[in-house]
């Protein structure tokens, strides 16, 4: 994830240098076509990176009377429309 986020951030300064100016004199090439999705995919990389990790720390385990529940994505159940919201 670090590793995307600085890739993410290395493009992000390239694209902000090639594109400040009045957009007349913006550089319409190949290159900054690649580097454009390069730092779209990063950064949707990074996202997803970061919502698994997130995913991860939250993960907990119930005791209800039929035992122990499997883990579940805490934040994630809160925002299901269901009964197992009902303790968050």
């Amino acid at each position: 994830m670090l590793a995307a986020l600085a890739g993410v951030a290395a493009l992000g300064v390239r694209l902000a240098q090639a594109l400040s100016g009045p957009p007349e004199g913006w550089p319409v090439t190949l290159g900054l076509y690649w580097q454009i999705v390069g730092f779209l995919v990063l950064l949707l990389l990074a996202g997803a990176l970061a919502y698994r990790t997130l995913a991860a720390f939250t993960l907990s385990y119930e005791l209800d009377r039929n035992g122990l529940v499997p883990p579940t994505v805490s934040f994630y159940i809160c925002l299901l429309p269901s009964r197992l919201n009902a303790a968050c």
